[in-house]
């Protein structure tokens, strides 16, 4: 296997199916099959990640639920790019009285909080607010993140302008 050239993330999976441990092999064939599907979206999303910025700037609200009081925008901007450089996840919230998806509102599940975004209504480029960012058990945000889309995230870059309220994000486009 060593001597054919086949990307680190699907070497990966075909390691774990000849593994000798059957629980280190994929359970069946619709595990393997989501491995691969998660291998390549990741890749798609990889390739579209520098066409598609997003920027974030942060409410009140939402600072003080990343950073504490007093609010603090810095500590709260480092926390927020901490929080989302590694896996991330995207979709729609649902409102709470019809259960039907708000495309206007964004969640994002992060490594130890949920962000709510609207998108800002003064700007039409994708710039969002985060308007909330609570910090959530684990299990509230793997049911966030196996109901949304995995997202790369961009390394940190500061922002064109010189704009300190706005933190960037890569998206695929699919979450607007």
């Amino acid at each position: 296997m060593e001597a054919v050239k086949v990307p680190p993330e699907v070497r990966s999976i075909l390691e774990a199916c000849v593994n000798p441990e059957p629980g280190e092999r994929p359970a069946n064939g619709s595990e393997l099959a989501s491995e691969f599907t998660r291998v390549r979206q990741q890749r798609l999303a990889r390739q579209e990640q520098p066409r598609n910025p997003v920027w974030l700037s942060l409410t009140r609200a939402a600072q003080v639920h990343l950073a504490g009081e007093p609010a603090d925008w810095a500590r709260a901007g480092a926390k927020l790019q901490a929080d989302l450089s590694g896996q991330v996840s995207a979709g729609f919230a649902r409102d709470r009285e019809t259960g039907k998806r708000n495309r206007r509102l964004i969640l994002l599940a992060g490594a130890e909080h949920r962000y709510m975004l609207k998108q800002d209504p003064e700007d039409s480029a994708p710039r969002f607010v985060v308007t909330a960012a609570p910090a959530l058990e684990f299990e509230v945000l793997e049911r966030t993140r196996r109901h949304g889309l995995a997202l790369p995230v961009k390394g940190h870059q500061d922002v064109p302008g010189g704009g300190r309220e706005l933190c960037p994000l890569a998206a695929t486009g699919s979450a607007q």
